[in-house]
């Protein structure tokens, strides 16, 4: 993190010059004498120029960074605002690690009467340490607490405009929202449930779909954070290694386990095919049935399972046991 902000130091300094002088103010002026008033105490560093702010970083009560503000031009900053808790396991810690959303502000001298507050993008709430808006311009990057993608799109005049792409936390988009002047006028959903639909649902499920063992493939073990979780793909058939789940009209399922039995290595044009023999360990016959629009209940040799469908597409599948 340190080495992004000595280089975006940098750049602002070179483009300040320029930007100072050919960018119009929206009539803001100096906003309360070149500075961003806050509580003092919040404060690690506040870097002056001819009494305009040109850096400005916060802290959280936990001593954690909060946010920060780079001059981009009179009355506009680039805005990074942080976790208070983020994510710290070891495999998360990159260049975006502990960044909740990011972009382009314009300083506002608009103000709530006498309540302090801040510009939240995506709820407006109003927080109590500052006095002046945050009003969001140009493209604006949302993540989760690990680091990864939330949302990605761009505002004009202060409002959400263009196209918005959401991921959910396992990083699959999750839907794409067309906006115009901040208005949701066509949403295109990837996930499936979305739609909050059981014939939606229904429709999408009735495939085969395969659950991969990867302890048959090198003894690779699945990430312990996932260890819930299943991840299917659909299957023209019986075919892959691994459990196949077919979820046919009337609610008849049927369930085919399969394992590696041979696997053969022979030189094609295009290269080195891999041919493996499965044999199918397992047969059985049982029902499914919809609970609602997420959640699917399967009985196999008289035994009930309970799932939750986080996420379904024609690709892919992932979900969980109810306990």
């Amino acid at each position: 993190m340190k080495k992004r902000i000595i280089t975006l130091n940098i750049l602002l300094l070179l483009v300040l010059p320029t930007w100072a002088q050919t960018m119009e103010s929206d009539t803001i002026g100096h906003y309360h004498s070149g500075q961003i008033s806050a509580s003092w105490d919040r404060i690690t560093r506040h870097k002056l120029v001819q009494d305009k702010t040109l850096y400005l970083q916060e802290k959280y009560a936990n001593g954690n960074q909060a946010c920060e503000y780079f001059r981009y031009s009179d009355s506009t900053f680039y805005y990074m605002e942080y976790y208070e808790l983020p994510d710290t396991s070891d495999r998360y810690r990159w260049s975006f690690w502990g960044i909740k959303r990011e972009g382009m502000v314009v300083i506002s001298n608009q103000h709530s009467t006498d309540t302090i507050v801040t510009f939240n993008p995506e709820t407006y709430e109003e927080h109590e340490f500052f006095d002046t808006l945050l009003l969001p311009v140009g493209k604006w990057q949302f993540y989760y607490p690990n680091g990864t993608n939330r949302a990605i799109g761009s505002y004009k005049h202060y409002l959400k405009e263009g196209e918005w792409l959401y991921y959910d936390a396992f990083q699959q988009p999750d839907s794409t929202i067309q906006y115009n002047k901040g208005v949701a006028e066509n949403i295109v959903y990837n996930n499936v449930t979305g739609h909050k639909s059981l014939e939606a649902t229904t429709c999408a499920l009735q495939q085969f779909w395969l659950i991969h063992d990867r302890s048959a493939f090198g003894g690779l073990a699945t990430n312990p954070e996932f260890k819930d979780y299943r991840f299917l793909y659909p299957t023209p058939g019986i075919s892959g290694v691994g459990d196949i789940y077919q979820f046919r009209p009337g609610n008849e399922l049927r369930f085919n386990q399969t394992k590696v039995v041979s696997t053969e290595h022979k030189k094609v044009d295009e290269g080195l095919s891999i041919i493996q023999k499965y044999d199918i360990t397992q047969n059985l016959e049982g029902t499914w049935k919809l609970l609602n629009y997420h959640q699917l209940e399967i009985i196999l040799d008289n035994q009930k399972v309970v799932y939750e469908i986080e996420y379904l597409c024609d690709g892919f599948m992932r979900w969980k046991i109810i306990p």
